[in-house]
Protein backbone atom coordinates (compact mmCIF):
# COMPACT_ATOMS: atom_id res chain seq x y z
CA UNK A 1 0.00 0.00 0.00
CA UNK A 2 2.47 2.35 0.99
CA UNK A 3 4.55 1.87 -2.34
CA UNK A 4 1.42 2.94 -4.18
CA UNK A 5 1.28 6.05 -2.31
CA UNK A 6 4.70 6.65 -2.83
CA UNK A 7 4.32 6.36 -6.98
CA UNK A 8 1.55 8.68 -6.62
CA UNK A 9 3.09 11.11 -4.76
CA UNK A 10 6.20 11.12 -7.26
CA UNK A 11 3.66 11.57 -10.25
CA UNK A 12 2.17 14.19 -8.81
CA UNK A 13 5.23 15.88 -7.90
CA UNK A 14 6.38 15.53 -11.72
CA UNK A 15 3.24 16.56 -12.90
CA UNK A 16 3.22 19.84 -11.11
CA UNK A 17 6.92 20.83 -12.15
CA UNK A 18 5.75 20.04 -15.81
CA UNK A 19 2.98 22.69 -15.15
CA UNK A 20 5.29 25.10 -13.23
CA UNK A 21 7.89 25.05 -16.53
CA UNK A 22 4.96 25.26 -19.03
CA UNK A 23 3.38 27.76 -17.03
CA UNK A 24 7.04 29.91 -16.87
CA UNK A 25 7.35 29.18 -20.50
CA UNK A 26 3.88 31.05 -21.36
CA UNK A 27 4.48 33.67 -18.82
CA UNK A 28 8.22 34.67 -21.45
CA UNK A 29 6.21 34.02 -24.41
CA UNK A 30 3.60 36.87 -23.14
CA UNK A 31 6.59 39.00 -22.22
CA UNK A 32 8.02 38.94 -24.90
CA UNK A 33 5.28 39.05 -27.42
CA UNK A 34 4.05 42.59 -25.56
CA UNK A 35 8.03 43.36 -25.91
CA UNK A 36 7.74 43.18 -29.16
CA UNK A 37 4.25 44.46 -29.62
CA UNK A 38 5.80 47.56 -27.80
CA UNK A 39 8.68 47.79 -30.44
CA UNK A 40 6.93 47.73 -33.08
CA UNK A 41 4.39 50.87 -31.96
CA UNK A 42 7.98 52.51 -30.74
CA UNK A 43 9.29 51.94 -34.62
CA UNK A 44 6.25 53.69 -36.19
CA UNK A 45 6.19 56.14 -33.92
CA UNK A 46 10.14 56.76 -34.84
CA UNK A 47 8.87 56.60 -38.64
CA UNK A 48 5.87 59.40 -38.05
CA UNK A 49 8.78 61.48 -36.09
CA UNK A 50 11.18 61.14 -39.30
CA UNK A 51 8.32 62.31 -41.59
CA UNK A 52 7.00 65.23 -39.55
CA UNK A 53 10.39 66.62 -38.87
CA UNK A 54 11.13 66.36 -42.71
CA UNK A 55 8.19 68.03 -43.70
CA UNK A 56 8.21 70.73 -40.90
CA UNK A 57 11.41 71.57 -42.01
CA UNK A 58 10.88 71.74 -45.66
CA UNK A 59 7.68 73.97 -44.62
CA UNK A 60 10.01 75.87 -42.84
CA UNK A 61 13.25 75.69 -45.20
CA UNK A 62 12.35 74.06 -48.21
CA UNK A 63 15.81 72.77 -47.85
CA UNK A 64 16.53 68.98 -46.42
CA UNK A 65 20.36 69.16 -46.13
CA UNK A 66 20.14 69.95 -42.20
CA UNK A 67 18.10 67.20 -41.65
CA UNK A 68 20.95 64.00 -42.36
CA UNK A 69 21.65 63.69 -38.95
CA UNK A 70 18.95 63.88 -36.97
CA UNK A 71 17.53 61.50 -39.51
CA UNK A 72 20.24 58.75 -39.05
CA UNK A 73 19.53 58.98 -36.15
CA UNK A 74 16.55 58.10 -35.99
CA UNK A 75 16.87 55.45 -38.60
CA UNK A 76 19.57 53.83 -36.50
CA UNK A 77 17.11 53.96 -33.35
CA UNK A 78 14.82 51.90 -35.77
CA UNK A 79 17.57 49.03 -36.76
CA UNK A 80 18.06 48.68 -33.22
CA UNK A 81 14.78 48.32 -32.20
CA UNK A 82 14.27 45.73 -35.39
CA UNK A 83 16.97 43.84 -34.82
CA UNK A 84 15.87 43.53 -31.12
CA UNK A 85 12.20 42.01 -32.25
CA UNK A 86 14.12 39.59 -34.75
CA UNK A 87 16.07 38.42 -31.57
CA UNK A 88 12.28 38.37 -29.24
CA UNK A 89 11.33 36.56 -32.33
CA UNK A 90 13.70 34.16 -32.80
CA UNK A 91 13.95 33.29 -28.58
CA UNK A 92 9.96 32.64 -28.88
CA UNK A 93 10.35 30.14 -31.56
CA UNK A 94 13.12 27.81 -30.08
CA UNK A 95 10.61 28.05 -27.04
CA UNK A 96 7.91 27.05 -28.87
CA UNK A 97 10.25 24.05 -30.44
CA UNK A 98 10.59 25.10 -33.64
CA UNK A 99 13.75 24.85 -35.68
CA UNK A 100 15.59 27.05 -38.13
CA UNK A 101 17.49 26.70 -41.04
CA UNK A 102 21.27 27.29 -40.52
CA UNK A 103 22.07 28.98 -43.33
CA UNK A 104 19.37 31.21 -44.16
CA UNK A 105 17.96 31.35 -40.37
CA UNK A 106 14.01 31.03 -41.76
CA UNK A 107 11.99 28.42 -39.37
CA UNK A 108 11.44 24.98 -40.45
CA UNK A 109 9.27 21.92 -40.04
CA UNK A 110 11.71 19.87 -37.68
CA UNK A 111 11.46 16.88 -40.23
CA UNK A 112 12.41 18.90 -43.17
CA UNK A 113 15.40 17.87 -45.17
CA UNK A 114 15.86 21.08 -47.20
CA UNK A 115 15.13 24.31 -46.38
CA UNK A 116 12.30 25.20 -48.82
CA UNK A 117 13.46 28.97 -48.70
CA UNK A 118 17.42 28.53 -49.43
CA UNK A 119 16.60 24.73 -50.52
CA UNK A 120 20.23 23.88 -48.78
CA UNK A 121 20.64 20.41 -47.34
CA UNK A 122 19.96 19.86 -43.38
CA UNK A 123 21.75 18.13 -40.70
CA UNK A 124 20.13 14.83 -40.59
CA UNK A 125 19.34 14.75 -36.29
Amino acid sequence: MMNWIDKWTQKLSEGTKMISKKTDELLEIAEMKIAIRDMESEIEDAKSYIGELVYQYYLNTHDLKMLSDEIKQKCAEIYEMNEEINRLKKKLNLIKGNHFCKFCGEILNPHERYCPYCGKKQDSK
